[in-house]
């Protein structure tokens, strides 16, 4: 049975969090900032455009194999995908993938990964626009317009709202996924901090580096987080020691769990008193009991 489609929306709002139109609660947009809009979202697509036309035959090729190798349910799942993207205006992500076929899940990480690395300088180049706008029209006491231009930064740059609580249909979502534009570092193995997989095939599966290390995961956008959880791999007696630090901006940290002199092993969950604005979370690898070297299989942020 086929699954229904999953949620889309144009690829310009997922990438630069920007609202592309307004509601009838907030005045129209003024003629420079509707004009600045209007080109950055032009740009957007014109450069994702041959990426999305290549992702769309990928799609396709990987429904024939499927359908080849009698995986009829596979083969149904991606063509949603595909019909769904095709039939966008012009430019579509997935919000989300299936589980499976996990090549699905693995065509989709890499989209959206490069889709949002070639969306980013001129993201920047668009807040610095409407910087400058804002600035010029308080200027000129022409308060309205630069409320609006404001407006148009808070969503664009600002925090996001936090994850709705646990209810009938499950926990909050993981925003730490690459699936939902998410970024990692790691000396070895980022991409693995990031792909919603915990299991371990051999020595597949975990990010890893030489004690001291580092590694980072960037979300999206600023999101006021209510947890932050981390799989460290333990598979025997071995633990850990680490430093678990946050930022909004990138640029400053806030150290939000110090276990530099209490060991951990398995999963590390850290709750927020309170939804806290985060857009990096960093974890300092200090110490493994068993080698030199610090383990992350996953990490997830709600």
């Amino acid at each position: 049975m086929p699954v229904p489609i999953q949620r889309w929306a144009s690829a310009a709002a997922i990438l630069v969090a920007l609202p592309l139109s307004w509601s009838g609660a907030v005045a129209e947009p003024g003629p420079e900032l509707a004009s600045l809009t209007q080109s950055y979202e032009r740009k957007v697509k014109e450069i994702l455009a041959p990426l999305r036309e290549s992702f769309l035959g990928q799609l396709d090729s990987l429904e024939k194999r499927l359908a080849d190798g009698r995986d009829i349910e596979g083969a149904l799942k991606v063509r949603e995908i595909r019909v769904g993207l095709a039939l966008e205006n012009p430019i579509a992500l997935p919000l989300e993938l299936p589980e499976d076929p996990r090549e699905l899940r693995r065509l989709g990480t890499i989209y959206s990964r490069t889709a949002e690395s070639r969306a980013r300088p001129w993201r920047a180049k668009y807040i610095d626009a409407l910087r400058a706008l804002e600035a010029r029209l308080v200027r000129n006491r022409e308060l309205e317009a630069a409320a609006e231009v404001q407006r148009t930064l808070a969503e664009l740059e600002g925090v996001g709202e936090p994850e709705p609580e646990p209810g009938p249909e499950g926990p909050p979502k993981d925003l730490a996924l690459a699936s939902r534009g998410a970024e990692a570092r790691a000396p070895v193995g980022a991409e693995f901090l990031i792909d919603g997989e915990t299991a371990i095939v051999l020595n597949d599966g975990v990010a890893y580096g030489r004690c001291p290390t580092s590694f980072e995961v960037e979300l999206a956008r600023r999101y006021k987080l209510n947890e932050i959880r981390f799989l460290l791999w333990s598979g025997d007696a071995r633990e850990y020691r680490y430093k678990l630090d946050i930022s909004a901006d990138g640029k400053s940290w806030e150290t939000v769990a110090d276990r530099s002199r209490k060991p951990s092993k398995d999963w590390q969950v850290h709750e927020f008193k309170e939804p806290t604005p985060v857009r990096v979370i960093r974890i300092q690898g200090l110490e493994n009991t068993a080698n030199d070297y610090f383990h992350i299989v996953e990490v997830e942020a709600r």
